[in-house]
């Protein structure tokens, strides 16, 4: 993490309790970016499903998603 509410949000889901191997989803999520902090918590074994009803949102969202080669992170 590199910028405070980055740093503020992951601890936030830490506390809550999110951890490797869970599946969580993502209601309201925007560009994904919550999704993708998830993505990283939950790791390789766990999956994320963002879902939003603005198309735009959710075309940038996955664009992030597959730079940061998250294949466990989707939209719909």
């Amino acid at each position: 993490m590199t910028d405070t509410v980055g740093d503020f949000t992951f601890c936030l889901l830490v506390d809550a309790g999110i951890a490797g191997g869970m599946r969580v989803l993502d209601i309201g999520c925007g560009t994904g970016g919550v999704a993708l902090l998830v993505g990283n918590l939950v790791g390789a074994q766990g999956a994320v499903v963002g879902v939003d009803p603005d198309a735009d949102s959710l075309a940038t969202a996955r664009d992030r998603a597959c730079e940061r080669h998250r294949p466990n992170v989707t939209f719909a």
